[in-house]
């Protein structure tokens, strides 16, 4: 059967996503200290350590210009990521910016279905209870207006700006 636009489409854009991701880093050759050194004189590097603190995270080790590796050595076992991509401090950081996107959008999907079924129960309990009168049924009925409301702020996506760290395909 023939491919509808739409997935050839689809196609041809995760095909140019894996080119691009394949590309080497575009800034890695340039002349600079190390990434590590950078970091220690940079202006902002005492706000992410804060900002990891405040979550109760550590701060990475970045006392030296070793590059990424896996905390457990399993990804590297099982082949899943090619760590060569991720040479020395500043492509372990790298490496970490993105690792900690893709943890922060699981951990918000995992929050997300946690409140939505919270609130899903509540509403059920609403549905089961008898009011006993109008300002009971009143009451009610707010609670679940409020709970819908809930769930339809729960139904909509953040949107996060960060400033671009990786420059493939120039």
């Amino acid at each position: 059967m023939a491919k509808s636009a739409l997935e050839r489409k689809r196609e041809s854009l995760e095909r140019k996503r894996e080119a691009l991701e394949a590309m080497p880093e575009a800034t890695r050759n340039l002349p600079a200290e190390p990434f590590f050194q950078f970091l220690d004189s940079h202006h902002n590097g005492m706000n992410v350590r804060m900002a990891l603190d405040v979550g109760g995270l550590p701060f990475p080790d970045f006392s030296d210009d070793r590059g990424a590796k896996s905390t457990t050595g399993e990804i590297e076992k099982g082949e899943y990521l090619d760590y060569s991509k991720y040479q020395g401090s500043i492509g372990r950081a790298e490496l970490m910016v993105t690792a900690w996107i893709d943890a922060a959008q699981e951990l918000a999907t995992i929050i997300n279905e946690y409140k939505r079924e919270a609130a899903l129960a509540a509403l059920d309990d609403l549905a089961r209870a008898e009011p006993k009168g109008w300002p009971e049924h009143k009451a009610a009925l707010q609670e679940g207006a409020r709970l819908h409301k809930i769930l339809e702020h729960l139904d909509k996506t953040a949107r996060v700006s960060i400033p671009t760290y990786e420059v493939k395909g120039i």
